[in-house]
């Protein structure tokens, strides 16, 4: 009976996606306050395909510091998902606006865009002061030769007063 078999899936996977887009729908319209009141049902849909998408939703909804743990736990959960790294860069300009740079040097990861770089860039100075290494990282978003963030500013502000600039880097831009 495999023709039946593969119906009863086929009609489950059906039910399952229906049940998915009303979950998100309401996820995405949910007042804030009512947020955490749908983990059960998040939760209750654990054996569907696109369950961490659903978390996504959720977390993308939550982004602020008393969510720090969840937030944390969906970046564990979903390694190698595209939607860890939306989250990741979401959560750590979150941390970086909101001044807390002990947190965002802690939870920064590289190779997430040039914005991010230059945040971790500075808070790594004020914090640490700046070596070689950090000036050569600099001089390699200068020698890009492209616009930079407004993020990159104090960066390369400092980086210049330090006398950093050469003709030579100049030249090479």
């Amino acid at each position: 009976n495999a023709p039946a078999a593969a119906d009863t899936q086929s009609q489950k996977l059906a039910e399952q996606r229906q049940q998915y887009e009303l979950l998100r729908d309401r996820i995405r319209t949910a007042p804030a306050n009512r947020l955490n009141g749908l983990q059960d049902d998040i939760q209750a849909m654990a054996d569907y395909p696109l369950h961490s998408y659903l978390r996504y939703e959720l977390i993308n909804r939550q982004i602020n510091y008393r969510y720090r743990s969840k937030i944390r736990t969906f970046l564990q959960d979903t390694k190698g998902l595209p939607i860890r790294t939306l989250i990741l860069k979401k959560w750590l300009r979150y941390l970086a606006e909101n001044h807390y740079q002990t947190v965002f040097l802690k939870e920064y990861e590289p190779g997430l865009g040039t914005e991010l770089l230059c945040r971790q860039l500075h808070l790594s100075r004020r914090k640490n002061g700046a070596d070689a290494a950090w000036h050569e990282q600099v001089a390699v978003i200068w020698l890009s030769g492209s616009s930079q963030p407004e993020a990159c500013d104090p960066v390369l502000y400092y980086w210049r007063i330090k006398g950093q600039l050469t003709p030579e880097l100049a030249i090479q831009r």
